[in-house]
């Protein structure tokens, strides 16, 4: 059990050598922003086992109403961007239809 947790606690500096090497190498790829999210993942992960591994009861209810607000804010921004999304197809689908009248 030690040697996964290692792992993972390892595994945020794995990721940041590799975006850190990808995005000199090309910084406009699809694949250094993927690299970038699993790095920002795994440091919040690590960053939650710290926490749970300390045993405060304080800092686990302080850390477990801020991962609430996190979760709540990022749904938010998913939700922004498909309505957005949404509505620049209705855009877009309302001009197309304007512009090449049926016969």
């Amino acid at each position: 059990m030690t040697t996964l947790i290692d792992l993972v606690y390892a595994s945020p500096l794995f990721f940041l050598i590799l975006f850190i090497g990808l995005q000199r190498f090309e910084k406009r790829q699809l694949i250094n922003g993927i690299v970038f999210n699993f790095f920002l993942f795994s440091a919040l992960m690590d960053a939650a086992l710290i926490v749970i591994r300390l045993n405060n009861e304080t800092l686990n209810n302080i850390a477990i109403a801020a991962a609430i607000v996190v979760v709540l804010i990022v749904m938010f921004f998913y939700l922004f961007g498909i309505v957005l999304l949404l509505w620049n197809a209705y855009i877009v689908w309302k001009k197309k239809v304007t512009r090449y009248p049926t016969c």
